[in-house]
């Protein structure tokens, strides 16, 4: 499900972090927050680029640092 389609109160929160760099390619890596391993989502040219794609793929982005934010993620079932 695409972040946009996210609601608050219903979506679940995840990390992401950003490894490499230049002259390196950028990897965006996605923890859950109930989940021990990351995975990758994507892969940009540089920071900025990586920044700009979660920015616009995640809602709820927060900075916590240059290379870390938390955002929210797709929807929780409500119980039945």
């Amino acid at each position: 499900m695409l972040a946009s389609d996210a609601k608050p109160g219903l979506s679940s929160g995840a990390e992401l972090a950003l490894l490499g760099g230049a002259p390196h390619a950028c990897l965006v890596v996605q923890r859950r927050a109930c989940e021990d391993w990351f995975a990758v989502v994507a892969r940009r040219r540089s920071m900025a680029a990586a920044r700009a794609w979660i920015e616009a793929h995640y809602e709820g982005v927060r900075w916590r640092s240059d290379v870390r934010c938390t955002v929210l993620v797709g929807r929780v079932r409500p119980p039945r």
